[in-house]
């Protein structure tokens, strides 16, 4: 299927539509997963608003989470991945930030501390950096930071705790 041919269905909180696929698919209810169907979703959104949106097409993730097999991390970090870089990334200057990281959480998972120490880092550096824990949050946020709504974004961007 090519990104031309994409028609964006209604995608309820507990389905998704894979890509060569027109079946929406019940999710488990698997924390893990969940977060995996939510940014699913999100970059599903992105192609669909990419002729609207075409800087859409360099949203992209960064596979830094899931499980693996201890091989296969060895190989991944000897590669360059880093615990803790967010999710998302878009890599336009929006807002007077040089890009947006999303990290993408769903309710009860919480920020790990080296997840934590990467968005401060991310926006010392002229970044935005957010938190969503929801697809339409996470959309909400690119429509935001898109149409240059600074006080928004400002708003939302993550807060380390004191």
């Amino acid at each position: 299927m090519h990104d031309s041919e994409y028609t964006l269905k209604r995608i309820q909180d507990d389905q998704v539509i894979l890509q060569d696929d027109t079946t929406p698919r019940k999710i488990r209810n698997i924390p893990h997963q969940n977060e995996h169907y939510e940014q699913v979703r999100v970059i599903q959104w992105a192609r669909f608003m990419e002729q609207e949106y075409p800087c859409l097409r360099w949203l992209h993730s960064v596979p830094n989470g899931g499980y693996r097999n201890q091989s296969v991390a060895k190989y991944m970090k000897a590669e360059g991945v880093k615990a803790g870089v967010s999710d998302l990334f878009l890599p336009v200057s929006r807002c007077k930030f040089s890009g947006i990281y999303i990290e993408m959480k769903v309710a009860p998972n919480r920020l790990t501390r080296n997840q934590q120490h990467f968005l401060s880092f991310a926006i010392d550096n002229g970044f935005a950096g957010v938190v969503c824990y929801s697809a339409d949050s996470a959309i909400e946020t690119l429509e935001k930071y898109l149409h240059n709504n600074r006080d928004w974004i400002t708003d939302h961007l993550f807060k380390p705790k004191e």
